[in-house]
């Protein structure tokens, strides 16, 4: 004979085993998209997020007859495959005073040697963050950083064996130059820092929920043979 199953009436109650499973099942539905979407989260911000190579901040001086100079300069973190040694970062900005004149910013760009925008200049704007012990043997090649003042333009170069400030006086002079790397300025906590407590925040408040579910709905003690028969 063929089987047939039992068709349960809209209006006919689940037996005690089942109507725990729905509600159990019920359960879980509302609170599995919290899970999923906390731990999607977590996943991207793990990949996201990768440890990336970022600005570094050397703090120079220099000093020599009739000049005196100091500040900051921000590199890339990153070789320049342009530079003509190995070992040099593009130096991305450059601030501070020269003879008490604020520095106004780089002159030209970031990349292979060039000629500064009147011609009178070679630079590269390249640092060697190793200096004496570096490929060039200083912080500089002999192109040089560019940068520029209210007073005018300055180029600091390394020859192979001393450091210059040249200027568009027409003028050329040895100086002393040193540099640190200091720490970077203080920067606010990265999105992934703030996100992440609130995630796992909300992985436990999920499986809070989830165990409160199992407590309040007992295994059921009903036999087997309480279950409505099915017909043959």
């Amino acid at each position: 004979m063929d089987r047939v199953e039992r068709v349960r009436a809209p209006d006919d109650p689940l037996p005690a085993c089942d109507e725990r499973i729905a509600v159990l099942h019920r359960g879980w539905r509302s609170i599995a998209p919290l899970r999923r979407i906390a731990y999607a989260a977590l996943i991207a911000l793990g990949v996201a997020s990768p440890v990336e190579a970022g600005p570094i901040y050397y703090a120079f001086d220099f000093s020599g007859d009739g000049v005196v100079g100091s500040g900051t300069l921000i590199t890339s973190g990153s070789t320049d495959p342009s530079a003509p040694f190995a070992g040099a970062d593009d130096i991305l900005s450059v601030s501070g005073t020269v003879n008490g004149e604020a520095i106004t910013g780089l002159l030209g760009t970031i990349g292979p040697a060039a000629y500064s925008p009147d011609g009178y200049f070679i630079y590269d704007n390249d640092f060697y963050a190793a200096g004496s012990a570096s490929a060039v043997g200083g912080y500089f090649d002999d192109d040089g950083l560019l940068f520029t003042t209210s007073a005018g333009t300055y180029n600091l170069f390394f020859d192979g064996s001393s450091y210059w400030d040249w200027t568009d006086q027409g003028s050329g002079i040895t100086v002393a130059f040193s540099a640190v790397d200091p720490p970077p300025p203080v920067q606010e906590p990265s999105s992934a820092l703030v996100l992440a407590p609130a995630l796992v925040g909300l992985l436990l408040l999920s499986r809070r929920r989830a165990r409160r579910g199992r407590r309040r709905y007992p295994p059921s003690t009903s036999s087997p043979t309480s279950r409505s028969p099915i017909a043959r």
